[in-house]
């Protein structure tokens, strides 16, 4: 069962997590709180993020999180806009003025819920068409004095993706990037037959 059925128990659960696969981060991932509390896709973005029980067990994810995190950082994960504004499908449509709703209003709920003691804001995106519209998240990260990470396949990591987040991580080689640009790249390149473990703990050495 998820652990954002019981966010009050989420802080220890990710602690747990971390100690098992030796990971360093222990991260939230706000579309799975959405999944499960406000996951009726055919009403718009804002409603949803706006959702009371959503928010609420947010917020008690994080008051748990950041109450047991001692040593380890705690990254805030978020779908971007493009993902937000398809409904979690990177192949359904998503228009501009649909990604500039989501993107702001997901900007409003972080400023809302976010607390002193979180380490980094990473942004799940899949869709090129949806980078133009990291600018207010990008703005909020650097409000709050911690850094935007954006975490996409290969292809979608180049130049507009270095001027809207301070790092940048993927699966895969990165082969579009700019001469001189000063985003920090890190990969890490998983064979097909990784297991699941061995993903997450590559993946959550990515952070450290």
């Amino acid at each position: 069962e998820s652990p954002w059925r019981v966010p009050a128990q989420m802080g220890p659960f990710l602690r747990e997590l971390c100690g098992y696969l030796g990971l360093g981060p222990m991260q939230l991932d706000l579309a799975k709180a959405l999944e499960i509390y406000a996951d009726a896709r055919d009403e718009p973005v804002e409603d949803r993020l706006d959702d009371p029980r959503f928010r609420a067990a947010l917020e008690e994810a994080l008051a748990s999180t950041l109450a047991t995190a001692g040593d380890h950082p705690v990254v805030l994960a978020v779908p971007g806009p493009g993902r937000l504004a398809a409904g979690g499908d990177p192949l359904a449509p998503a228009n501009d003025d649909l990604m500039d709703d989501a993107a702001f209003a997901l900007t409003d709920l972080l400023r809302a819920v976010f607390v002193p003691g979180l380490s980094a804001l990473a942004v799940d995106e899949e869709r090129a068409d949806a980078l133009s519209f990291l600018a207010p998240l990008r703005n909020l990260a650097g409000d709050y004095g911690v850094p935007l990470i954006l975490r996409g396949p290969a292809e979608l990591i180049g130049e507009g993706a270095c001027q809207n987040a301070d790092r940048l991580y993927t699966v895969g080689p990165v082969t579009s990037l700019s001469p001189g640009e000063t985003a920090t790249l890190r990969y890490a390149e998983l064979p097909a037959d990784t297991s699941p473990e061995d993903a997450l703990a590559i993946a959550g050495a990515l952070y450290r």
